[in-house]
């Protein structure tokens, strides 16, 4: 829920964080919820930023720009954000305390790669203070699910000038009357300020999900009408193949063969159909698979785990299907064949 606390009536930021504090009061009193604040949401694309001074233990400090959640202490709790490394924020980080700050790991890989940042310090252009590293959080994608991960620094609201006007409320049960007890909450405190939205997380992830979903549908309906048609077109050959040679086996099996070399040649046969089918098939997938790159999420288009899995799928499947006319052609009787030649 977005809530800005009306400036005609909050005009400073210490109002602003009594209003803060007295509608946390107000939502935590909502049977059963847990409640907690930042500047931005997650899957929502806004962002904020800023750009931080490193310090290095040899050399001059480097400069980096990170993306800034300015949050309550619970905040890392209320969202089921665990914590990798170190320790979470406390009701202790006020803006009295020393400046600390919880990275996420794609922070820790790119600023201290190979070493624990607990305990490493970064300062921001407007700070003469630096700010400890006290935490380690898991990634979170904030942007998108098919957006990197972005470097992140999470830092307590009271010791940070930006406004945590993003409440996060995790609640079970009827969720649309939390929904209308956390707005009735915002209206007894302050009539005059306003609500931007409100909204569920998981209708927020649904829509990030619902192109990418769609795409996965119609990719995995592709996929399936093409193996069916493949496998359809093996069976057909090679049963086509066998009776074709439904006289050659008569006469081959009157002279001596045996049922089983007899199904191990069509099988055979099938095999080396579909091996070739496997081949063209990669020769003609290899370069068109930057055309599919985008139907992918989390694995690339070249991956030879994947080719080397379809084609052993194929393989097998092909065997399966071949055996029939194999177990067919085994079973011609060559006197049945030589009398009607």
């Amino acid at each position: 829920m977005s809530a800005y606390p009306d400036p005609q009536v909050y005009p400073e930021r210490h109002d602003r964080d009594r209003f803060l504090s007295l509608l946390r009061e107000r939502l935590e009193g909502i049977p059963g919820t847990a409640v907690s604040a930042t500047n931005q949401l997650p899957l929502t694309g806004s962002m904020s930023s800023t750009t931080y001074e490193v310090e290095r233990q040899a050399g001059e400090p480097e400069e980096t720009t990170l993306v800034i959640s300015v949050v309550l202490e619970n905040y890392l709790d209320v969202m089921s954000i665990p914590l990798v490394e170190g320790r979470g924020f406390s009701a202790a980080d006020t803006g009295d305390s020393p400046l600390v700050a919880i990275a996420n790991q794609s922070t820790a890989e790119r600023l201290w790669p190979g070493d624990s940042p607990i305990g490493e310090r970064v300062r921001s252009g407007d700070q003469a203070e630096w700010t400890t590293v006290v935490g380690v959080a898991r990634n979170v994608r904030h942007q998108g699910l098919a957006v990197e991960v972005e470097p992140k620094l999470y830092v307590p609201a009271l010791q940070n000038h930006r406004y945590p006007s993003h409440w996060v409320i995790r609640a079970q049960g009827n969720l649309g009357g939390v929904t209308q007890l956390a707005r009735g909450a915002v209206s007894e405190l302050s009539s005059s300020t306003a609500i931007r939205e409100t909204r569920i997380l998981e209708e927020s992830i649904s829509r990030s999900v619902a192109v990418p979903r769609f795409r996965t549908y119609l990719v995995v309906g592709l996929a399936a009408m093409a193996g069916v048609l493949a496998l359809l077109g093996v069976y057909g050959v090679v049963t086509f193949a066998v009776t074709q040679r439904t006289k050659e086996i008569g006469v081959r099996m009157a002279l001596g063969a045996q049922p089983q070399g007899v199904t191990r040649s069509v099988v055979a046969s099938g095999l080396r159909l579909a091996a070739g089918g496997v081949a063209l098939g990669l020769a003609v997938a290899l370069p068109l698979s930057r055309v599919g790159g985008d139907f992918l999420f989390g694995i690339e288009a070249t991956d030879p785990r994947v080719y080397a899995t379809i084609a052993v799928s194929v393989g097998l499947v092909s065997v399966a299907t071949v055996y029939v006319p194999a177990r067919r052609a085994a079973s011609v009787d060559p006197v049945s064949v030589l009398h009607s030649d």
